[in-house]
């Protein structure tokens, strides 16, 4: 009898602490700004005395704030998350303070704000979706929900609306203030690498070891006839040596060698894409049609028309911000709505994303014309990029702000910031806005799932493994793919030119192009051990494809994507090695490192199993060397003495992110 008797006082007592958890009510205190809430569909002004759970949807103005006050915990709350949410969404965010106060202040401070008056509050009418104003009364239980609902998102994507037109006015009013002089950073080149010769393996079979005489003969002969063009006319015209290996081949007879590194570098952490600053809605209001333009020979539509259109009389602060108040125009907003589907139907990357919107105002507002640099930052802000307008004069730019070092490019500092010119280079100061707008996030170079760009396919390509002749396929490349990765910049991230090997080899290859090479693959592959089907893949890799230096062919160090060693007849260590671990990734299921020697990259492979052959040891995990530059060379043979190294760690679940 006792034990129902605390069994029931029990429940008792955690369903009366479930009913008083229920009804925790927060206290408004003190209210910054033209705050709202809703309640039962309306639209109520926030003040002092207002009563809301954390279920309430407030929001929050541009420069407004919240001050509330849980009387059961004691607890003081400063909120400054900006436009609609829930309020437990907002005290979620970080940007928020909260004090523990003393029951005497709470009691006192919420004994002062009620004896606040009634204050009149706008609600939104159900059939009109007029706004008027009305006393605060308790509504009608009978209300009809659907009512309701549709009242609350018709008021609530007004509310949207306006308040990302409220921060255009206000940037505008920002942009009529004096602009500050800025000087430009010389744009970083891309780092030198030594130049490696391909080395051959010394257990190489005799094929193999007559092909790459021969392709070592080419290389040299490439070389030298490029620094010959090179020293032309040069009076001090040297002779032109041919390069010697920086390395020795390492005896076949050493096995098993736990080899050492100096550093690990993590994989770059996954950056969310940015989002508008609030919600674009399509307004069927608009009688635009859409217009067709190109990306990467991808079709693109958005809607707009010659009220899209706009002059800027000069670039001056005037000019340019007037122009900027026409964007909150109607037919803007489908123009926006617009880019920001046609991101999301071809799951653009933001240097996509960024070229889309150049392609899309080039074409309607003139090639590089100043209304067209005007409407980029209007449609590349307000899908909550960061960028600040600039002008020298007689010129409007854009700005670009970025985490990564593009190489090549000339950049300012501003606020502890860097941003970049994008197009072109500026040797001169430029006068520069350093109005911004709230949420925007910086421009990322990831590429973290397959784009969608149309087929164009390329001329056929053969590619055949030396030791292993039915180890041979036939692949067409799509060329909108290389189109696009030739305007992506080289960049790194923290200075550290390392991590872009990451971010390329993290970069999921074209679906077509693994839709024919792919399946070709694994029925070669079926019934092999891993061992087995990682040695034909590295020998693929080795003796399928011709080495070339990067100076020779594009001027500087240029790093590969997947498909562009699929494509392009020549390519180096680095690229080999991110082809290798796509591979192994994809078709062995395999986890994988990148191997960074001064001067030289190569890969290891964790078998899951011992395996002989040379290998590093991390977090407990056996990685064996595969060298795809070695040529003729097995799995377990490294070329490379053991100085310097940097295991560069890549996601394995990359395709899933």
């Amino acid at each position: 009898m006792n034990r129902r008797i605390f069994s029931a006082f029990v429940c008792a007592f955690l369903m009366l602490a479930m009913a008083v958890q229920a009804q925790q009510r927060l206290i408004v205190t003190s209210v910054t700004g033209n705050a709202e809430y809703i309640n039962k569909g309306h639209k109520y002004p926030l003040s002092k005395g207002s009563t809301l759970d954390k279920e309430t949807m407030v929001y929050i103005p541009y420069n407004g704030s919240l001050t509330l006050i849980d009387e059961a915990s004691n607890k003081e709350y400063t909120i400054k998350t900006i436009g609609w949410a829930a309020v437990e969404e907002k005290l979620a965010a970080s940007s928020h303070n909260v004090l523990t106060r003393t029951k005497d202040y709470v009691k006192s401070v919420l004994a002062e704000v009620r004896k606040a008056p009634i204050v009149k509050a706008r609600y939104v009418s159900d059939p009109a979706t007029v706004t008027r104003e009305k006393y605060v009364k308790k509504d009608s239980k009978e209300r009809d929900l659907r009512a309701e609902f549709d009242a609350f998102s018709k008021g609530a994507r007004r509310d949207y609306d306006d308040f990302r037109k409220k921060c255009l006015e206000d940037y505008a009013k920002f942009v009529r203030e004096a602009w500050q002089q800025f000087k430009p950073e010389k744009p970083v080149p891309v780092p030198e690498e030594e130049e490696v010769v391909p080395v051959l393996a010394p257990d190489a079979d005799a094929e193999t070891a007559s092909w790459f005489g021969n392709q070592l003969k080419k290389l040299f002969k490439r070389k030298n006839k490029d620094n010959a063009q090179a020293d032309k006319g040069s009076a001090d015209k040297k002779p032109v040596d041919t390069p010697k290996p920086v390395v020795k081949p390492k005896p076949v007879e050493k096995q098993n060698v736990q080899l050492t590194y100096e550093k690990v570098l993590p994989p770059p952490p996954v950056v969310k894409q940015p989002e508008p600053l609030s919600e674009v809605h399509e307004q069927q209001e608009s009688s635009n049609d859409y217009m067709a333009f190109d990306l990467f020979g991808t079709k693109c539509r958005v809607r707009i028309g010659d009220n899209c259109r706009f002059s800027l009389p000069s670039v001056n602060e005037n000019d340019v911000a007037d122009a900027i108040t026409k964007f909150s125009q109607t037919q803007f907003d489908n123009m926006l709505f617009d880019c920001l589907q046609e991101r999301k139907n071809h799951s653009l990357s933001d240097w996509a994303y960024y070229q889309m919107l150049l392609a899309l105002t080039n074409h309607f507002y003139g090639e590089n014309s100043n209304e067209a640099t005007l409407a980029l930052a209007f449609l590349y802000s307000q899908s909550g990029y960061k960028m600040r307008l600039a002008q020298d004069g007689t010129k409007l730019y854009m700005l670009v702000a970025s985490d990564y070092m593009l190489y090549n490019k000339s950049f300012f500092y501003i606020d502890n910031e860097s941003y970049f010119l994008l197009e072109g280079n500026k040797d001169g100061s430029l006068k520069i806005c350093k109005a911004g707008f709230p949420k925007e996030s910086t421009l990322s170079l990831q590429i973290s799932v397959v784009q969608e760009f149309s087929p164009n396919p390329t001329v056929e390509r053969t590619i055949t493994s030396r030791r292993y002749s039915d180890f041979s396929f036939t692949i067409k490349s799509n060329k909108n793919y290389i189109d696009f990765y030739e305007t992506y910049p080289s960049s790194s991230i923290n200075n550290n030119f390392m991590t872009r090997w990451a971010m390329y080899a993290n970069t999921p290859m074209d679906k077509g192009l693994e839709e024919q090479l792919y399946p070709q693959m694994r029925e070669k592959l079926a019934g092999m051990s891993k061992l087995e089907a990682v040695q034909h893949l590295l020998n693929w890799v080795q003796t399928g494809l011709e080495y070339e230096y990067d100076d020779n062919v594009w001027g500087q160090d240029r790093a590969f994507f997947g498909e562009e060693s699929l494509f392009y007849p020549y390519c180096d260590c680095e690229d080999r090695s991110i082809l290798l671990s796509h591979l192994v990734r994809d078709l062995v299921g395999l986890d994988v490192v990148l191997v960074y020697y001064p001067g030289h990259l190569a890969m290891a492979v964790d078998f899951k199993e011992d395996i002989d052959g040379d290998y590093y040891m991390y977090d407990n995990r056996k990685f064996t060397v595969c060298d795809p530059t070695y040529i003729g060379a097995s799995v377990g043979q490294a070329a490379m003495e053991p100085n310097g190294i940097t295991l560069i760690l890549l996601d394995s679940n990359y395709k899933k992110l």
